[in-house]
């Protein structure tokens, strides 16, 4: 039988979904603890933000945008036509000009881009591969033990690279509990290259 409940919340009217409340105000219970909250922002206030604040920027700190945010902490501001458009991109163009090619990307000298840092003075046009480079200098980049699934950290690769010639490649794994074909990768630095 479908769902004939309506929403608890006096003048909603809207279909139930939990806890007594429509999608609109359990979202908001989740989000915030509260069915009634709303944090919307008034129409206009990102691109007044962008225009007012972010534009004639000039301080050395980071400016951390305050609104809409990408999963990875990039912030987003509607374009006013079609689409939302990365902040950060927005505010390179301002102080760099157009990219050099489309293939650019806006760089953080800071290396806060995924704090949400939108300061113009701290981005600049970069390529994929120089933008990598910067992750490798700000500690950003993941990789070995940062990876969310790591099994080995840097010291057990240094003692595996010390075991070379003295077992078997699957008796290695089987000690540090990853297979031979990873111990094989490590050996040959097809991983954990950048460690001595």
């Amino acid at each position: 039988m479908a769902n004939s409940r309506i929403c608890s919340i006096p003048g909603c009217g809207k279909r139930h979904l939990s806890r007594g409340w429509c999608r609109l105000h359990y979202g908001r219970w989740r989000t915030h603890g509260d069915p009634l909250q709303f944090t919307g922002t008034e129409k206009g206030a990102s691109q007044r933000f962008f225009r007012e604040v972010v534009v004639p920027y000039v301080g050395d700190e980071c400016l951390i945008w305050p609104f809409q945010r990408n999963t990875h902490g990039y912030g987003f501001i509607w374009d006013g036509k079609s689409k939302d458009r990365p902040v950060h991109r927005m505010a390179c163009e301002v102080v760099n000009g157009p990219p050099p090619t489309p293939d650019h990307l806006a760089a953080h000298n800071c290396g806060k881009g995924r704090d949400g840092c939108c300061a113009p003075l701290h981005t600049r046009w970069a390529t994929q591969t120089e933008n990598m480079a910067d992750r490798l200098v700000h500690g950003t980049e993941v990789r070995g033990e940062k990876v969310w699934n790591a099994v080995l950290t840097s010291d057990s690769v240094r003692e595996i690279r010390t075991m070379r010639g003295t077992m078997s490649f699957a008796k290695i794994g089987a000690r540090y509990g990853v297979n031979r074909a990873t111990i094989g990768d490590i050996m040959y630095r097809k991983t954990w290259r950048w460690l001595e």
